[in-house]
């Protein structure tokens, strides 16, 4: 691990779950542009300053040259549609400067 990293996994108190109540749309309550929505998102890993993101990349075998500043980030879980229209539950990383 980074010297000034703080990575930890999600836990119940870093967490923020989402219910949402849809209030439009078809009897599923999903309109035709329906194209998801948030359930939850949970912060995953800062790195404060340039030099601990130069350290992690250089630790990874990643080049280091082009990072200026710090970065936190955080995982998305999220509803969505798959290519087909069926429902279906995705996640993401969202990447902060």
């Amino acid at each position: 691990m980074v010297a000034g990293t703080s990575v930890a996994p999600a836990l119940a108190a870093d967490r923020h779950d989402y219910i949402s109540t849809p209030d439009h749309g078809d009897e599923s309550g999903r309109g035709a542009g329906w194209r998801g929505e948030l359930v939850s998102w949970a912060p995953l890993a800062t790195l404060t300053d340039r030099a601990d993101v130069d350290a992690f990349l250089r630790e990874e075998s990643f080049d280091a040259g082009t990072d200026r500043y710090g970065v936190s980030t955080y995982q998305l879980v999220y509803r969505t549609v798959d290519p087909v229209g069926a429902p279906t539950t995705a996640s993401g990383l969202l990447a902060v400067p």
